[in-house]
């Protein structure tokens, strides 16, 4: 199983699966899932648990990553997405158990750093991603800077200048996760991948067209694929069981020791 505590390590080019955890399905019938060793590492997301918003938010967060820890065995990926940045056909997780303010979103992140193996912050989100992320690297957790357009495929100069501001930040890895019309757009956006330097990226094109990206984009440069364990939290995001097999036919054991 990959072993993600270090920046090193997760800077090595290595296909990784990571199964999304919400709290809008069967909690136990997910961790069943995340337990697959078809799935590398788990996102919990907890925007979409309605306790972690409550005044017990920070002990109900706790309990639940020892649970996921111990229900799956797998490097913990900590996601607390803010209201700003989710899919607006869903109206997002957030948005349905309400919202949650940065200085909110810190609090309540920041103690559960040293449980966790990687965190997730928005890179539009500036001032907080800058805080979480400091203290993330003195704590020795792998930090991802996400950009997410739900909408359009972003230009080349955009994610080229979002990406930068990740890289500046401290941020480990860059997510781009962005909407492609059609297989050209996807192209241009997956080759755009390839020339991202001194950063690691995860290349994600949600929708129709962007759904190859999810078994192919490694073979650009990604690091990371998405699948989900119950609920679907982005457009065309696959079962991560079958994200698993589809990578582990195309790339066997390629990249793991």
């Amino acid at each position: 199983m990959p072993f993600l505590h270090t920046r090193s390590s997760l800077l090595r080019h290595r296909p990784l699966v990571v199964g999304v955890l919400t709290g809008s399905r069967d909690v136990p019938g997910q961790l069943r899932r995340a337990a697959s060793p078809l799935v590398d590492l788990v996102e919990v997301r907890l925007d979409s648990f309605r306790k972690a918003h409550g005044p017990d938010g920070l002990r109900f967060s706790a309990e639940l990553i020892q649970r996921v820890k111990k229900a799956s065995r797998k490097p913990i990926l900590l996601t607390l997405r803010s209201h700003t940045e989710t899919d607006p056909d869903k109206s997002g997780a957030a948005g349905r158990r309400g919202h949650m303010d940065d200085a909110r979103r810190e609090a309540l992140l920041v103690p559960l750093l040293p449980t966790v193996a990687m965190v997730d912050v928005e890179a539009r989100r500036a001032r907080f991603a800058r805080r979480v992320t400091s203290v993330a690297r003195r704590l020795g957790v792998g930090v991802i800077h996400s950009f997410h357009d739900f909408k359009t495929p972003s230009s080349p100069a955009k994610l080229d200048r979002w990406c930068a501001r990740a890289r500046r930040a401290g941020a480990d890895i860059f997510k781009a996760a962005v909407t492609p019309r059609d297989g050209r757009d996807l192209s241009k956006f997956l080759v755009w991948g390839t020339r991202v330097q001194r950063i690691g990226r995860v290349l994600i094109g949600m929708g129709a067209a962007g759904a190859p990206s999810r078994t192919m984009g490694f073979t650009f440069g990604s690091l990371l694929t998405y699948g989900h364990l119950g609920a679907s939290t982005a457009p065309g995001q696959m079962p991560a069981a079958e994200l698993g097999r589809a990578i582990r036919a195309i790339y066997g054991t390629w990249g793991k020791k």
